[in-house]
């Protein structure tokens, strides 16, 4: 009970502060949860009740189904939401339950590095078809020891020694992060841009269209 109170004591104190910079913002805890795991349910619990808004990716069906009351912004794997069926039903409860469609599954996935149609096709044509409110890309820079070798990462993490990598990081000096430049693009990330356009111009069109369904005859 005693750590319940301070988590959520830590959570309204992060709530004020984000508040009061006039920033939205998510408490994100834990990575793919599923039911099964008790310290993800309590902690999102906790948070939730000391007022944060949680975000929470999953590809597992049955962590939604456990905390779906709590979660403020659920991000369901495009495994999920990859097929009319799935989508719907999703998008159908995230209404009822008065949460936010979120759905995560571009960026840098074993697949999509250099390459241009999936980022394209997911950031842009899937994300507007799903009606969600957001599409999350994993990830932006998190290299594992050299960043342009996907070989040496074994120390750093022994589960994903891959470097996760959308676009990579200019150092003047390997290693040395004190001297970071900015981002190296990539074939990926320009994908991602164009995908973003995709959806721009998607979503002109169809306003463009519902505006004319209204319209007089003649403009009609």
């Amino acid at each position: 009970e005693n750590l319940c109170r301070g988590v959520q004591l830590a959570a309204a104190a992060a709530s004020d502060t984000y508040r009061g910079l006039g920033l939205e913002w998510y408490f994100y805890g834990v990575d793919e949860p599923g039911a099964d795991n008790v310290f993800a349910l309590e902690q999102y619990r906790n948070w939730k009740a000391g007022g944060a808004p949680v975000y929470v990716t999953m590809y597992k069906p049955d962590f939604w189904t456990a905390m779906a009351q709590y979660l403020d912004a659920p991000c369901f794997s495009s495994s999920m939401v990859n097929n009319p069926e799935s989508c719907e039903k999703i998008r159908r409860e995230c209404a009822r339950l008065g949460k936010q469609f979120w759905w995560y599954g571009s960026g840098c996935y074993i697949g999509q590095e250099g390459r241009m149609f999936p980022n394209r096709f997911l950031a842009g044509y899937l994300f507007w078809k799903t009606g969600a409110r957001c599409q999350v890309s994993w990830t932006y820079i998190r290299p594992h020891e050299d960043p342009f070798n996907d070989f040496d990462g074994e120390k750093a993490n022994s589960f994903e020694p891959k470097d996760q990598a959308t676009v990579y990081p200019w150092l003047e000096k390997a290693g040395d992060w004190s001297t970071y430049r900015g981002p190296l693009q990539t074939i990926q990330w320009e994908a991602l841009r164009e995908g973003v356009d995709d959806y721009c111009y998607l979503w002109t069109l169809a306003d463009s269209a519902e505006d004319a369904a209204s319209a007089p005859g003649n403009e009609r």
